[in-house]
């Protein structure tokens, strides 16, 4: 089934923003993406540990092992904490959408409330 763009801006925004889809017909649409997000936040603990732990090495062996450090090895320190705060955000932000999405489509009909748990 092709999708027409007013479908997939309807399936887009019952999983992004938690509004119900108007066709029941496009419930298996809402399902693949909830599936995706899902599939997402799972991969990227692994994703992050890898990316950090190595920024991590390069940060303790060119700024503490072998230099004294400078402010370009705590601009990379900095840059690694935003990291955790964006990894934390991302995960927070994807499991409210999973949330969302599952209120709105997955339980009853469509109600006026925010289904934000």
């Amino acid at each position: 089934m092709k999708l027409s763009p007013s479908q997939r801006t309807a399936v887009w925004d019952a999983m992004k923003l938690g509004r119900r889809v108007p066709d029941d017909d496009l419930l298996p649409f809402v399902y693949g993406l909830m599936a995706i997000e899902r599939r997402t936040l799972r991969w990227i603990w692994p994703r992050f540990l890898w990316v950090e732990g190595i920024t991590g090495v390069w940060i303790y062996f060119a700024c503490f092992r072998i230099a004294t450090p400078r402010w370009e090895c705590w601009m990379f320190v900095a840059l690694a904490f935003a990291g955790v705060i964006a990894l934390v955000l991302r995960l927070l932000m994807g499991r409210r959408r999973i949330r969302r999405a599952e209120a709105s489509n997955l339980w009853g009909s469509a109600s006026s409330e925010d289904p934000d748990v």
